[in-house]
């Protein structure tokens, strides 16, 4: 059986040679990518920000339906090491004394991962710069959000959806 027919099973649709035809393969950071990994809705509204900033192709995003429910943005080797990210946001990459690896779904995903933002090339990831840029204008929101909330809330109106760092996912508690 020729696995590389069943790779493509969608037509027209583009599968890189990291990823796996099917299940999840398991790649080493620092080799293809490095990745950033951001938990829950923090993630999840981080790459919706970067999907309307980019017209709907930021580069590969991963989500993951289980546990802290994770979103790991593929980006270009060694692009996160210089810069500070925000609270939140886990480096994963691999270096003297250390190696990361990275969960990859096939194209058609494979619980509990899935592709937020399918790869379009062999060597096309999220821009990091881009990434860090947004990471601040969604910190900033919330900031202005926890603002306007605590005033809201002080008159009894509102709560605000930004997380703070009282809310948290407890790594102990299951999945709803």
């Amino acid at each position: 059986m020729n696995t590389e027919s069943h790779r493509r099973a969608v037509p027209n649709s583009f599968s890189p040679s990291w990823v796996p035809a099917t299940g999840i393969g398991i790649r080493k950071a620092g080799v293809l990518f490095d990745a950033l990994r951001v938990d829950g809705d923090t993630g999840r509204d981080l790459a919706d920000l970067l999907v309307t900033l980019t017209g709907g192709d930021p580069g590969p995003i991963l989500t993951q339906s289980n546990g802290r429910r994770p979103v790991y943005f593929l980006i270009p080797v060694g692009s996160a090491a210089y810069r500070i990210w925000p609270p939140g946001f886990t480096r994963l990459a691999s270096g003297p004394r250390r190696s990361t690896y990275i969960p990859i779904p096939a194209l058609d995903g494979s619980w509990p991962l899935a592709w937020r933002c399918r790869p379009t090339s062999e060597d096309r990831f999220v821009h990091a710069l881009l990434l860090h840029r947004a990471a601040g204008l969604y910190q900033a929101s919330c900031e202005i959000s926890s603002e306007t909330t605590a005033h809201a809330s002080a008159a009894g109106s509102i709560s605000g959806k930004c997380p703070t760092p009282s809310s948290n996912v407890n790594p102990t508690s299951s999945p709803a």
